[in-house]
């Protein structure tokens, strides 16, 4: 195992346990990557910032159900999917609306 997969497990258990620092340390490593591949499917930066702030906060509140299965970013970007599905749901009931 190299070194900065050692250091991801540790952040990754440390956060389980309620350290902010250690998910901020996760938060340092892949919140360009996400902001990246959310950018990638929206085409605007504010919206992209915007579900990334939220993949983030419910990867915060939902890390203590990640079980290590599967690479941390592959979860997280499992949350970014669900967040930007919700976000065209609600673009094309607004849209709609606006009709």
């Amino acid at each position: 195992m190299d070194e900065n997969a050692s250091m991801e497990e540790q952040w990754i258990c440390e956060a389980q346990a309620g350290s902010a620092v250690a998910f901020g340390q996760l938060v340092a490593v892949y919140q360009g990557k996400l902001y990246g591949f959310l950018l990638s499917y929206v085409g605007r930066g504010d919206v992209a910032d915007e579900l990334t702030q939220e993949a983030f906060l419910k990867a915060w509140r939902g890390l203590k159900g990640f079980r290590s299965e599967s690479r941390f970013q592959t979860w997280l970007f499992q949350i970014g999917l669900n967040v930007l599905r919700g976000w065209g749901r609600r673009e094309k009931i607004r849209r709609l609306r606006e009709r």
